[in-house]
């Protein structure tokens, strides 16, 4: 028994004329030609489950896997949360999901915001006169839900996670010495310069952080700081 998987990151999939993060919006033709590129991409890769991050919505998750001939025989969705009805709001797109996609059946679908009761994290810190603090952290959910569910595949259950793993890494490229070169962009919105003193501490948040869809826990600062 042969089959692939794969996991793909569609870089926001939307519904034309619809916003999201604020103040982005694809028209009609910047949809058809994402929608054709990602049928494309599903065309030459050949997967049989795909793992897929980044879905604003489901009807144009489901759009865009029919444009593929791979799945001409019709495809198994799954992405909670996702549909139409459930992300958007008054032409405003809340939070995209995960989803999944498979040419086998899938069957309890179940989308986990909340870590395991037994998961107990904890960081140390160094705190006032350069000691060193166990600090619990204060979080108790993934920022983006995790999908769990089982693929059946001729008379085997499969169990497939599907999770929107962040991160930006820096852009690596020769140097002209033969080497090589580190390059790394900032896109971040800054930091006012009278909270630096309060983000610089643990679990202290500035301004921005309460006024976008992301969050955080006011950490990672003092962890790079100490």
């Amino acid at each position: 028994m042969n089959f692939r998987i794969a996991n793909f990151n569609v870089e926001n999939l939307i519904d034309p004329d619809i916003r999201y993060y604020d103040r982005q919006i694809l028209t009609p033709d910047d949809y058809n030609a994402k929608a054709n590129w990602i049928a494309s991409v599903l065309n030459r890769v050949k997967p049989d489950i795909v793992g897929v991050q980044e879905v604003w919505s489901r009807e144009a998750l489901a759009d865009t896997v029919g444009r593929s001939f791979h799945f001409a025989t019709g495809a198994n969705i799954s992405a909670p949360g996702a549909s139409r009805q459930e992300s958007t709001k008054a032409k405003v797109a809340q939070r995209p999901k995960v989803a999944l996609v498979s040419k086998y059946p899938i069957s309890n679908e179940q989308s986990i915001q909340h870590f395991p009761d037994a998961c107990k994290i904890e960081i140390p810190l160094r705190v006032e006169g350069n000691a060193i603090k166990v600090v619990p952290i204060a979080v108790d959910q993934f920022q983006r839900s995790v999908l769990k569910a089982i693929v059946h595949i001729d008379g085997l259950e499969i169990l497939v996670f599907v999770a929107h793993l962040k991160s930006k890494g820096p852009i690596i490229a020769p140097s002209e010495d033969g080497g090589q070169s580190l390059t790394v962009k900032d896109t971040g919105p800054g930091i006012p310069k009278d909270e630096i003193p309060r983000v610089l501490q643990a679990f202290g948040q500035g301004s921005l952080a309460h006024e976008t869809a992301e969050g955080g826990t006011g950490l990672g600062l003092p962890i790079v700081q100490n």
